[in-house]
C-alpha cells in the first residue's frame, strides 16, 4: 500500500494498494505511474487495482531491483524509466506506454535528476549522461572511471553529484 501525502497540508490521504513491488509512483490523471524495480513499468488503475498499461524489460529478475532499483521521472509528459536491461527508456503515458526512445544506460543507470527539460542519469562507475527528455537524444556523456555518482542534489539551482571519491560535480 501506498499513502498519498497532500503536500500543500502534509496530511496523508486513505491506503492506495498496488502491485506488490512497486517502489516508484507519481500521480498522472486517474492513474498511478509506477515502476516495479526495473522489470516492469506502468499505469495502474487504482480503482480496478489493474494496469491500464505495463511495458516489461527483458529481463525479468526481480532480484535485481534490490541493487538497481527501477527508478523513473516524469518530465515534459514522458515517463523516463531505467530498467533491467541496462537502459534509460522513455514512455509516452498517454500512448499506454509507448515506447519512444531507449538509451545505453551500462552498466546501469542509477541516480535521475531533472532539470530543465534534460535527465541526468548516473552510471556507477562509468559516468554521467544528460538525455533530452522528449527526444531521448543523449546531449553529453561524462565518463568517470571508477567512481560513483550518488544521488543528485540542487546547489544554488544548479544540477550537481557527488562522487564516492570525493568530488562535487556541477552539471551544466
Amino acid at each position: 500500500q501506498v499513502f498519498p501525502i497532500d503536500c500543500a497540508t502534509g496530511k496523508a490521504g486513505a491506503p492506495i494498494a498496488v502491485p506488490q513491488g512497486a517502489n516508484h509512483f507519481a500521480v498522472a490523471g486517474e492513474a498511478i505511474l509506477l515502476a516495479c524495480g526495473g522489470y516492469r513499468a506502468g499505469a495502474y488503475n487504482v480503482d480496478t487495482h489493474l494496469f491500464s498499461w505495463k511495458v516489461d524489460a527483458a529481463n525479468q529478475d526481480q532480484s535485481l531491483s534490490i541493487k538497481y532499483g527501477g527508478r523513473f521521472a516524469f518530465v515534459s509528459g514522458v515517463m523516463v524509466w531505467a530498467n533491467h536491461d541496462s537502459q534509460v527508456v522513455g514512455l509516452d503515458p498517454a500512448q499506454n506506454g509507448k515506447v519512444l526512445w531507449k538509451v545505453d544506460g551500462k552498466p546501469f543507470p542509477s541516480a535521475f535528476l531533472v532539470h530543465e527539460g534534460r535527465v541526468y542519469v548516473s552510471l556507477p562507475g562509468a559516468g554521467l549522461l544528460s538525455i533530452d527528455a522528449k527526444t531521448g537524444a543523449v546531449a553529453w556523456k561524462l565518463e568517470i572511471e571508477d567512481a560513483h555518482l550518488f544521488t543528485p542534489v540542487r546547489i544554488g539551482g544548479k544540477p550537481c553529484f557527488w562522487s564516492s571519491d570525493g568530488w562535487l560535480i556541477e552539471v551544466p
